[in-house]
């Protein structure tokens, strides 16, 4: 039995790297920001969280062991931690950037894309958990996604709960500063 799994997986194409950000950003971040047991110790590790949270994406996602990783990609994903004006805490994750992030669609290929629901890659720029943290709990969590809009040139601001993703339209340019700026 061992052998087929090993077959298998040697089978499997990697994920890329818009995939991966896509589902650290969308499935694997928002189930750490909705999780009662908020691990503040590690979040507070900037080093650690970027690699820590592509391991756990690509054996959660896609299957993966630790030893099947690339050891390249996770320092790419970059976590970031500071606090906003109004006292609230932001764990924040810049993705790396990919060919997908400058891909432009022309206006017949997006309104192909719209009508048939076809699948575009729509990679992430950051994400970020934002809330307060009251000793070892952090509360009143809100999860934010700034992505590559389907509309060239453009981004979309969205947020993440744990029943929804909602659009909340276009977002600024993908710099942190703006990105923290939208989510205040």
């Amino acid at each position: 039995m061992e052998f087929l799994k090993k077959l298998f997986r040697a089978k499997t194409p990697p994920p890329s790297l818009a995939q991966i950000s896509y589902v650290m950003a969308y499935r694997i971040l928002p189930q750490y920001a909705f999780d009662s047991r908020h691990d503040l110790g590690m979040w507070a590790i900037t080093q650690a969280c970027g690699p820590f949270f592509y391991l756990m994406t690509m054996g959660l996602a896609f299957g993966k062991r630790p030893e099947e990783c690339d050891v390249e990609v996770g320092p790419r994903f970059q976590w970031h931690t500071g606090q906003l004006e109004d006292g609230r805490t932001y764990f924040l994750m810049e993705y790396p950037l990919t060919p997908e992030h400058t891909e432009v669609l022309s206006e017949e290929e997006f309104l192909r894309v719209a009508k048939t629901r076809e699948k575009c890659a729509l990679p992430p720029f950051f994400s970020a958990m934002v809330g307060r943290v009251e000793g070892e709990e952090f509360r009143d969590v809100r999860y934010f996604v700034l992505g590559k809009s389907p509309e060239p040139g453009r981004t979309t601001l969205r947020e993440v709960t744990s029943e929804a993703n909602m659009n909340r339209g276009m977002g600024p340019e993908p710099r942190l500063e703006k990105f923290l700026e939208a989510i205040r």
